[in-house]
């Protein structure tokens, strides 16, 4: 997460100087169709973004049907048409695996094992590029998805195995979803309703702003809750108080104990561990 970050100040501190002189600007918009070559398995789609929108919706067919707004913008002519030509949305399907990213000649990608490593290094950009994505994807099919500047990540109606999403400058709000494990951003709020209970460990991480995620009544979890400017509300009620113990030592016939800065406690006695760690803001924990 520290990688992403610096690549996100770095990407937009070297596009800042040069976003008042981009003169020229071009729209259009792109649609595919993309099946999964092998079937079965545990199919896992990936889509990163760098600056825009993602928003994903599950739904009962098998293909992903992708639409997204492309917009580039350029210095002069020159650029302009250079970055016509070099800059792609790139879609790929390697068996079990979709993956979706943008691709310059300073943005680079390369897939190891399930892993796509995402690679930007652009000081002198005379022209730049955006993309609002909007996909529908099978409602059961793994999910990593992410992007950095100007945008949200917006997921709805999808049953999962595991569901990753990463944000730097901007939210993440998921609705009706199952699986999902990951939610970290930087610069912004997360807001999460599962249609089910967790069943294993999860993360919820920002730096500034909310945190608000809603669980069926019935949820059995631990819950660890760590703010430096900010408190845990919920409305659950059958809550037990449990103290971390990092560490004890012995001293004479007496036992020390180093206790956890965070908060830890039983809903429902206990269950998966929910992670919640955020540093200017409130967490909300919520019934439904």
């Amino acid at each position: 997460m520290k990688k992403i970050i610096l690549l996100a100040l770095l990407f937009s501190a070297g596009l800042y100087a040069y976003a008042q002189k981009m003169k020229l600007e071009e729209e259009k918009t792109i649609e595919r169709n993309l099946n999964f070559e092998q079937k079965g398995g545990n199919p896992l789609l990936i889509l990163k973004n760098v600056s825009g929108n993602l928003s994903i919706e599950g739904y009962e067919g098998e293909t992903i049907v992708l639409e997204a707004r492309q917009i580039l913008k350029a210095q002069d002519e020159e650029a302009m048409r250079y970055a016509r030509e070099n800059v792609k949305l790139v879609s790929r399907t390697e068996g079990d695996l979709i993956l979706i990213y943008p691709e310059d000649p300073d943005v680079k990608a390369e897939l190891r094992g399930r892993r796509l490593h995402y690679h930007i290094n652009r000081h002198d950009a005379y022209y730049d590029f955006h993309y609002d994505i909007r996909l529908r994807v099978p409602n059961n099919i793994s999910l990593e998805a992410s992007t950095i500047n100007n945008g949200g990540v917006m997921v709805k109606n999808i049953e999962a195995e595991s569901i990753v999403l990463h944000n730097v400058n901007g939210g993440i709000n998921a609705e009706q979803v199952s699986g999902l494990n990951t939610a970290h951003t930087v610069n912004g709020p997360i807001d999460i309703r599962y249609l089910q209970s967790p069943d294993e460990d999860a993360e919820y991480h920002t730096v500034n702003g909310d945190i608000r995620v809603s669980f069926p009544d019935e949820i059995k979890a631990n819950v660890r809750f760590k703010s430096m400017h900010g408190d845990l509300y919920t409305n659950y009620e059958n809550i037990e108080y449990q103290p971390e113990v990092q560490a004890s030592t012995e001293k004479g016939s007496k036992k020390i104990y180093r206790l956890d800065k965070s908060t830890t406690l039983k809903i429902n006695g206990g269950g998966p561990l929910l992670d919640f760690n955020v540093l200017n803001g409130n967490v909300y924990v919520k019934k439904y």
